[in-house]
């Protein structure tokens, strides 16, 4: 699926990463009861790793070569 969507391996370790970090932040952050946290932490991590990837895939398909 990766290399269909013309990421590298290094974007996918990217990927982890603010993964690790943003899943435990919301889980923090959120209000109410054990549940609602979990789930408003799997949202919204869920949210980051798609907006993550659009924004690989549209800087690897029409940003400046180097």
């Amino acid at each position: 699926m990766f290399s269909q969507l013309e990421i590298a391996r290094r974007d996918g370790r990217n990927l982890l990463l603010v993964l690790a970090i943003m899943i435990p932040v919301l889980f923090f952050v959120a209000d109410g009861g054990l549940e609602a946290r979990v789930v408003a932490a799997v949202l919204g991590g869920v949210l980051t790793a798609v907006t993550f990837l659009a924004v690989t895939v549209a800087i690897n398909r029409f940003g400046p070569d180097y």
